[in-house]
């Protein structure tokens, strides 16, 4: 098992493959200026402000994943507001262990006739839910 987000297992197996890919964090910090007059302005720290992650998932029938099942699982949390851990080994993805799944976009690749999606690659942002 590679990891989780939520009740999705990111794994790779020999009736099963779903990876993550391109995972991207920013982190940055909260800061205040403070005009000085005839002086340089001085700067205050604030605070840390809430991290996000982003990364891409293949979803691919052929690899043993059920492609429109899942992007639309996902696409729901993301509507929902749904709150849930990410684990990527055995830590969570940020600082904070659970996470707000704050969007989720898909490309379709390959579909058949009839509709039926094969492939499709998503984008997933999270951000701490502190």
């Amino acid at each position: 098992m590679i990891g989780t987000l939520g009740d999705i297992v990111f794994e790779v197996s020999d009736k099963r493959i779903l990876t993550v890919d391109k995972i991207k964090r920013s982190a940055s910090g909260k800061w205040n200026e403070h005009t000085v007059m005839g002086r340089k302005s001085k700067s205050e720290f604030v605070s840390p402000e809430i991290q996000q992650t982003s990364f891409e998932i293949t979803l691919d029938a052929q690899l043993g994943v059920r492609p429109r099942e899942q992007a639309d699982k996902l696409i729901r949390m993301a509507q929902n507001g749904v709150v849930v851990p990410c684990i990527i080994g055995s830590k969570p993805i940020s600082t904070s262990l659970m996470q707000r799944v704050m969007s989720v976009s898909d490309t379709w690749d390959d579909v058949l006739s009839g509709g039926e999606l094969v492939r499709t690659k998503l984008s997933i942002t999270l951000k701490d839910y502190e």
